[in-house]
């Protein structure tokens, strides 16, 4: 047989990827929804055509048949494909438990073929904000956080996984702070160091020790790098900046997005990247303080006793 193997997950970005190997398989429950794999005992059964669906069940996918995989090739193959889509839908996830660490979702940008009708601010609206389904949402961190016990975590489209804590003492940490939490402006340069812990995918070519939370372009923005002008950035949201203004030597003038946290020169955002960005959501019911009678209810940074 020659298999094709398809396929496309669910968070409203469409992912395809074409196996063309040579195998056998032996085929369970198939129907004609979609292209079902061209085989003599099925042809009569199912009048397809000349493929087949593989299901990729961490994927979330929908309309896949299923099959047994006997070649170890395609089996091999497969499996990078299904590992690739794990990531990819694992970058969009709601909740996540990364190093020993619950974590939750507050801003979110989902790769597309352009920005947002009308939003104007890569911050613009309070926590809660949002719907999880939405395909984007530049929300602000909850109220309830301390900036000394908090966290901010970024996941990209790529699959890379930064990881920093906020620090009232940093400069640079503060204003980061002071954008996501408090929605004020700032810009910092050559301040002082606030480099990620790498997780997941290459560390940052250069120190992290420059910030700005402004407007260009119409559109109020973020950026993480070295030195205020979109080269080897970390957090790059909204438009491109370069220090009061911004450089066309970098990308397109009136082009916004996110860009990948491994930045790895003079990269704008682009609206084909994905983002997001999760705070650090410790259990508060974890060691049970309820009474014996009631349940305990987590909230951000509390809980509640029912």
């Amino acid at each position: 047989f020659v298999f094709a193997v398809k396929y496309f997950c669910s968070f409203k970005m469409c992912l395809y990827a074409t196996i063309i190997l040579f195998t056998t398989a032996a085929i369970i429950s198939p129907h004609c929804e979609g292209a079902v794999v061209t085989s003599e005992d099925l042809k009569g059964e199912c009048s397809c055509k000349t493929e087949m669906t593989l299901n990729i069940p961490a994927c979330v996918c929908s309309g896949f048949e299923e099959a047994v995989i006997k070649n170890q090739k395609l089996r091999d193959k497969l499996k990078e494909v299904q590992d690739k889509c794990n990531s990819l839908l694992k970058y969009n996830s709601p909740h996540m438990f990364i190093d020993g660490v619950r974590w939750t979702r507050f801003w979110w940008y989902t790769p597309t073929n352009g920005w947002p009708a009308g939003v104007t601010d890569v911050l613009g609206v309070p926590y809660g904000a949002c719907t999880p389904n939405d395909s984007y949402c530049f929300s602000r961190l909850p109220g309830a956080l301390e900036e000394s016990d908090s966290e901010l975590l970024a996941f990209d489209s790529a699959g890379t996984i930064y990881r920093w804590k906020f620090d009232p003492n940093n400069p640079t940490a503060h204003a980061a702070w002071n954008a996501f939490y408090h929605h004020l402006e700032s810009k910092l340069h050559n301040s002082r160091s606030w480099h990620p812990y790498v997780i997941e995918g290459p560390s940052p070519n250069v120190v992290q020790d420059s910030f700005m939370y402004r407007v260009q372009n119409g559109v109020r923005s973020l950026l993480l790098d070295d030195d205020n002008c979109d080269c080897y950035s970390t957090l790059s949201m909204g438009h491109g900046m370069c220090r009061t203004d911004f450089s066309t030597i970098n990308g397109p003038a009136g082009r916004y997005g996110v860009d990948v946290l491994y930045d790895t020169y003079c990269q704008t955002p682009d609206p084909k990247h994905g983002l997001t960005l999760y705070f650090r959501d410790d259990d508060n019911c974890d060691d049970d303080p309820c009474p014996i009678h009631q349940q305990c209810i987590d909230k951000v940074n509390d809980y509640i006793c029912v």
